[in-house]
């Protein structure tokens, strides 16, 4: 069995990012420290941006767990389709990303008035009240795409 290291630290208000009105904003330390040093050794040598991941919050225990994967090889595993071919898909814009978190949905729904939708934003079962976005440090430098 594979050990999972992943773990969250709550941020503290000065480590916010103030564009998401919300205390609730974590940092994930997942990687071995081998595997961390390589990845700075790489940010050092070709630099760094930060991008945008949204997901639906059920697929984060699987996130967290085993990384973001590409999942074009599985396709009853893959929730979106791979317009652009296949890899991970991120962002530079967050509204962007959040289109594929769930929220929106759930925000679609109320502006149409669905049935089963409480003023909160969920559904009757629950769904779509929140969602997960991920800002993800992205060795090398920004191209194309939004």
């Amino acid at each position: 069995w594979r050990s999972n290291r992943a773990r969250l630290s709550l941020l503290g208000p000065r480590q916010r990012l103030p564009a998401f009105n919300t205390p609730l904003q974590f940092v994930v330390h997942a990687e071995h420290p081998a595997k961390q040093q390589a990845f700075d050794a790489l940010c050092a040598k070709h630099g760094y941006f930060f991008a945008f991941h949204g997901s639906p919050h059920e697929n984060w225990h699987s996130i967290l767990r085993s990384g973001l994967q590409v999942m074009s090889a599985h396709p009853r595993m893959q929730l979106h389709g791979a317009a652009y071919g296949a890899g991970i898909y991120l962002s530079l814009l967050s509204s962007v990303s959040l289109a594929y978190s769930g929220v929106g949905a759930a925000a679609k729904r109320l502006q149409l008035g669905a049935q089963g939708t409480d003023p909160e934003g969920a559904d009757s079962e629950g769904e779509g009240a929140y969602g997960c976005l991920a800002v993800c440090q992205v060795a090398g430098s920004k191209q194309g795409g939004s």
